[in-house]
């Protein structure tokens, strides 16, 4: 949901539900997003950043790694390319193939529900590495960012996206454009980068807990969806109202500190003045 694909006369806007958290001193960081695939990701981030090896070391549907390893040709047919098999149950991709496979993930009409995981390192990864790496992303969290310093981009359905990674400027990145991705339903139009001020903010003071806004609701009564007060577009431009959350998708089970939840960001966009604004605590 980086950018919409899908016109909202056909389909309701998708809930804004993300979250992030930057860990060990600004180490590495983990970004959850609910609504994100992979097609959009690559559209919208340079996946060279986060590596230039990098290796799908489980995959669920709609295929697994080692009905791969087995037979190549089930991925070609689904991608169009045939990518490399590694100690006989990997796979590998360089940045580009990776784009590319990302890209398909969303045209093949027969698997938009890919679940795999994948890992990205700067160089080459020994077999006893990715079989370290394969056992340690068994746990239930696995933050393998933490324990070597690599990437992990993992996806559910191809709509629920986990990452790690260790570049904070990829993060700016990845908060700019779930942003942007959001107003993009509402409002279809060019936006302007958003100022490094509002991201700053945003980093600073919104982390930890998931970061939602429902455009949409359902009504009993009236058997409808029904648009909601946080998002609206007036003469003055497009008004968004973000809220920190632990009640939705991206936040379950997590030890959500109580001053983190309950905060409040309207955010703004002129369309006519290119130009975005911010009220922080808005009510």
């Amino acid at each position: 949901m980086f950018l919409s694909r899908v016109a909202l006369e056909d389909e309701d806007p998708h809930e804004l539900d993300f979250r992030f958290e930057v860990v060990d001193d600004g180490g590495y960081f983990v970004f959850v997003h609910h609504g994100l695939n992979l097609a959009d990701l690559a559209e919208t981030i340079d996946l060279g950043q986060f590596g230039s090896a990098f290796y799908m070391i489980r995959a669920r549907y709609p295929f697994t790694t080692p009905d791969i390893a087995a037979d190549p040709r089930i991925f070609s047919e689904r991608y169009g390319f045939e990518p490399q098999v590694v100690a006989g149950k990997y796979l590998r991709f360089d940045a580009s193939s990776l784009h590319d496979f990302f890209r398909a993930s969303w045209t093949n009409d027969d698997d938009q529900d890919i679940d795999c995981e994948i890992v990205g390192a700067s160089r080459e990864l020994s077999d006893e590495e990715l079989r370290q790496i394969f056992d340690h992303m068994a746990q239930p969290t696995p933050l393998v960012a933490q324990r070597s310093g690599m990437s992990v981009i993992a996806v559910h359905d191809n709509h629920f996206v986990y990452i790690e990674a260790t570049q904070l400027s990829l993060l700016r990145g990845l908060v700019e454009q779930s942003i942007v991705g959001f107003f993009n339903t509402v409002y279809p139009t060019r936006f302007a980068s958003i100022p490094d001020a509002l991201i700053d903010l945003i980093i600073n003071e919104y982390h930890t807990a998931s970061l939602v806004c429902l455009p949409v609701e359902w009504d009993d009564t009236k058997m409808d969806v029904l648009p909601t007060g946080n998002t609206r577009t007036d003469d003055t431009g497009i008004h968004v109202l973000i809220e920190t959350s632990q009640s939705h998708w991206t936040s379950y089970d997590l030890d959500i500190p109580q001053q983190m939840l309950g905060r409040r960001l309207l955010i703004s966009y002129d369309p006519v003045g290119s130009s975005w604004s911010l009220d922080a605590g808005a009510r």
